[in-house]
Order: structure tokens, then sequence, then C-alpha cells
């Protein structure tokens, strides 16, 4: 009974660690966007069963405040019309982005197959001047429509 005694005083109450004072509690939207991102690790799992619509939300979430949303929902719509398993460019290509596998696998981390992980990378790659990567890019940017 001693030794068990000592062991629970060593452990604290839960609400010792947790936010005592207000100062140290997350805003409202500090949760929302844990929530969010929590929620999106969650479909990650699943991802090849992922709708176009969550896909969308994903995309927006993870470009909020950088201004690449709308072209990139351009070059997904032209290179796989937001479909996870689309195969292209003779079997060479895969996915949401139409990634080759070369080309994931220098510039990407995470699964080649998941399409968070290949927004994710396309995010990235955008954001450092390489959005040339895609053909679908290349064809929006020469055409006289204005797309983005």
């Amino acid at each position: 009974m001693g030794i068990l005694l000592s062991i629970i005083a060593l452990v604290p109450p839960y609400w010792s660690t947790a936010y005592v004072s207000t100062a140290n509690a997350p805003t409202s939207s500090e949760l929302k966007e844990r929530y969010r991102e929590q929620e999106f690790t969650a479909k990650r799992s699943i991802s090849i069963q992922a709708t176009k619509e969550e896909l969308q939300d994903y995309l927006a979430f993870k470009t909020a405040n950088t201004g690449l949303y709308e072209e990139m929902c351009d070059v997904i719509q032209c290179e796989s019309s937001w479909k996870p398993n689309a195969v292209g460019d003779s079997g060479l290509a895969f996915g949401i982005l139409q990634y080759h596998r070369p080309t994931f696998d220098n510039f990407c981390k995470g699964d080649y197959y998941n399409p968070y992980d290949q927004i994710d990378c396309a995010i990235s790659m955008f954001q450092n001047n390489l959005k040339n990567h895609w053909s679908c890019y290349r064809q929006l940017v020469s055409s006289d429509v204005p797309h983005f």
C-alpha cells in the first residue's frame, strides 16, 4: 500500500499540467486548427478513397494565405480531374497530380500513392517555382484563357 501511495504521489493531478491559467489556454481558433489538422491526418490513412471535396478542402487548408489555391485547382483538374488513383502518360504517371515516380522520389516525402502527400509536395514545388514540372501548368499558362 505504501508503494502505491508513493507512486500516486509522483503523478500530478491531470489539471496541474493542463491549462491552469487562461493565459496559456489555446484560443478557440487554435483549437479548431488543431482539430482540422488531426482530422486531415486521420483521413490520410484512407487516402485513395478520398473524395474531390475532401481533397479540395485539404488543399484550401494547406494553401491558406499562399495565393496558390486557384492555380493548383486548375492544374489538378487538368491532370487528373481530382481522381486520386488516376493513371496517365502511358502508365508512367499516377495520382491526383500525375507524378512520375522519379519526380516524386526526387522532390517529395511520403507515400507516392497518397493524394495528400502529392498535394503537400506540389505545394512545396509551387512555392519553390517548380511549377513547370506539370504539363498542365505549362498549357494553362500558355493559353489565352485566364485560369488563375
